[in-house]
């Protein structure tokens, strides 16, 4: 059975998936033993934070653009997940980086996987698209706090 959903309402679970690791990350500073991951874990919650109220700004923007259409959606078990990503409280800066990049990897495949299900309007397949280059890009800048953040 095939199933399908609005693109805003796409959107929305994608969002919510930055809320929940905002939320992890969150939790994974609370228990950090050093201080510098913990601040690192601190800016990487924001910057989740960021991109959750950037998504519904997407949303918003490209509303009139995609009219909200109705699309073959992804099963559950393609959707990006946090269930097995765990950070020990003696974590370093390069355990968080991987953790993060884990996660952008997930949100990266269900992108693309969007991208290249979606068969009309053309407009979802590239906002799709335009959102997984955003996640690419946003990988080259997470490197590069990480490398800022081990100076200091």
């Amino acid at each position: 059975m095939k199933s399908y959903r609005q693109v805003e309402d796409i959107l929305s679970d994608v969002g919510d998936f930055h809320r929940r690791v905002a939320i992890f990350y969150k939790r994974s500073a609370e228990n950090a033993e050093k201080e510098w991951v913990e601040a690192f874990l601190e800016h990487l919650k924001r910057l989740q934070m960021r991109l959750h109220e950037g998504l519904k700004q997407f949303a918003d923007e490209d509303q009139p653009t995609l009219g909200n259409p109705w699309i073959q959606y992804i099963p559950q078990d393609h959707r990006p997940t946090l269930e097995d990503i765990r950070l020990p409280p003696d974590m370093t800066i390069d355990d968080v980086v991987e953790a993060a990049m884990e996660v952008d990897d997930r949100l990266l495949r269900f992108y693309r996987k969007m991208a290249r299900n979606a068969s009309e309007p053309e407009a979802v397949k590239e906002m799709f698209g335009r959102l997984a280059e955003q996640v690419q890009q946003e990988k080259v800048r997470l490197a590069n706090s990480a490398e800022q953040f081990k100076k200091t």
